[in-house]
């Protein structure tokens, strides 16, 4: 008695197929998945925000004998120029940032349109191999052989100046198809049953991993970048905290005397 292969997972390739077109049509749904890679960055504007505003509050509870009025006025211009300053370079990386996130959202979009259509081919033979009670091998085999190579042909494409466009990502799936229904060749990976499945699940899901890895890699970069800036703007507030530190200090030590 022959037991199926593709129905127990046949949820798997249903949710692919939301998610890939889900992805694909809804730039709602992409700003939902990319609203995170700026979650260290606002951290640390976060931490300065607060930094400043304690030792400004500080400076303006602080008496005349502490320190003079133009001395203070003088630090809080500084500050707010340095804040102001940072605010800029904060615009600038938030739009430097979009702007590669929507380019790697278009170039990647043929990708998880082939993957969408893929898991519905999957579907298909899942249906075939329940009504035949057979599973269809070659089929299979065909079809995760020239996806393999469109794939990579389309990930790899999308770095360049190609224009990886929607119609061929679908061109290529028909072709994909056309040759696993009616000129199928066994043994083009050398795969049981089971890793034929296996494949297809990871090919199911691939999309996310490749545009994930991708924003990931900007993410860090454009980090290091802001980094670097507010580097330079730590060490400023950590030089003026130090000084109103030993001013307070000095100032209880005389009150104590």
């Amino acid at each position: 008695m022959h037991l199926p292969l593709i129905s127990p997972y046949a949820s798997f390739f249903e949710l692919s197929v939301a998610l890939n077109f889900a992805y694909a049509a809804s730039e709602q749904f992409r700003e939902s998945l990319k609203s995170g890679f700026l979650e260290n960055i606002r951290n640390m504007d976060d931490w300065y925000d607060k930094k400043q505003q304690d030792i400004l509050g500080g400076l303006v509870l602080m008496s005349n004998d502490d320190i003079d009025t133009q001395a203070r006025e003088n630090i809080k211009e500084k500050f707010l120029k340095l804040l102001e300053d940072l605010k800029t370079k904060d615009n600038n990386l938030s739009g430097a940032l979009e702007k590669s996130q929507g380019t790697i959202a278009k170039q990647i979009k043929p990708l998880y349109i082939y993957v969408g259509i893929f898991s519905l081919i999957i579907l298909f033979f899942g249906g075939q191999e329940a009504i035949h009670k057979d599973f269809p091998i070659d089929a299979m085999n065909t079809m995760l052989f020239f996806s393999t190579i469109f794939i990579a042909a389309l990930y790899l494409l999308s770095f360049t100046l190609f224009s990886v466009t929607v119609p061929l990502a679908i061109t290529l799936i028909s072709i994909a198809l056309i040759s696993s229904l009616f000129l199928p060749v066994p043994y083009l990976l050398p795969l049981c049953d089971k890793y034929l499945i296996d494949c297809a699940l990871l090919i199911a899901f691939l999309p996310f991993g490749l545009s994930m890895f991708r924003l990931i890699i900007l993410t860090i970069r454009l980090e290091l970048n802001h980094r670097l800036n507010y580097y330079h703007a730590y060490k400023e507030l950590a030089e003026l905290e130090a000084h109103y530190t030993k001013l307070q200090e000095s100032k209880k030590y005389f009150k104590q005397i």
